[in-house]
């Protein structure tokens, strides 16, 4: 249920923000630098170690899968954006 708050509930300040689960915070910043470079790196020791054997074809379409999460991301993230800024280059 969601409960409407007055404005006075709702003004950030300054800005500075809260300070609560800094730890955790900060620790979110490594967890997720961890997963990044273990799913990027992952399929280069996949490929070149002998120990690890995944069937090609899993393997192409893992990659294919990810240059597909990577074209839809970079479409509805980032080229609104940048449309927008161009556009306003453009213009003035």
């Amino acid at each position: 249920m969601h409960v409407r708050r007055d404005d006075d509930d709702m003004n950030c300040g300054t800005g500075g923000g809260a300070d609560n689960f800094l730890g955790l915070r900060i620790a979110s910043v490594f967890i997720i630098l961890i997963g990044s470079l273990a799913g990027a790196l992952f399929p280069i020791v996949a490929r070149r170690s002998s120990m690890i054997k995944i069937p090609k074809i899993l393997f192409e379409y893992v990659v294919l899968r990810m240059k597909g999460i990577n074209v839809h991301v970079f479409f509805t993230l980032a080229l609104p954006n940048i449309l927008v800024r161009v556009s306003s280059y453009v213009a003035s």
